[in-house]
């Protein structure tokens, strides 16, 4: 992944940030923007190796996730397909039983 993936990653969530701003403002809204700036300043750090980037990115994922299907954030066009973009570069770590299916 790297340094570029790193940048590409944190393009997706500016975009993704701008997008939910002009959306009508709600508590979900603000917790989004809120966890999409955080994750942008985690993100923007040269030492971050893969695995970390990887990780840092899938917990945004899961936080995003929970505002969206139990919080009531809804998404517009332009933030979803922002959403569903950003969605595209975060690899899936594997679980450690699919870690251990590999071995066998």
């Amino acid at each position: 992944m790297g340094a570029p993936v790193n940048q590409e990653i944190i393009s997706k969530l500016i975009t993704f940030k701008k997008a939910l701003a002009v959306q009508k403002s709600s508590e979900s809204v603000q917790k989004a923007v809120n966890l999409t700036t955080i994750e942008i300043n985690e993100l923007n750090n040269s030492k971050l190796n893969n695995r970390n980037i990887s990780i840092s990115a899938e917990k945004y994922m899961q936080q995003i996730n929970l505002l969206i299907g139990f919080h009531g954030l809804n998404l517009n066009k332009n933030a979803e397909d922002a959403w569903n973009d950003f969605k595209l570069l975060v690899p899936r770590r594997r679980s450690f039983i699919n870690e251990m299916s590999f071995h066998f």
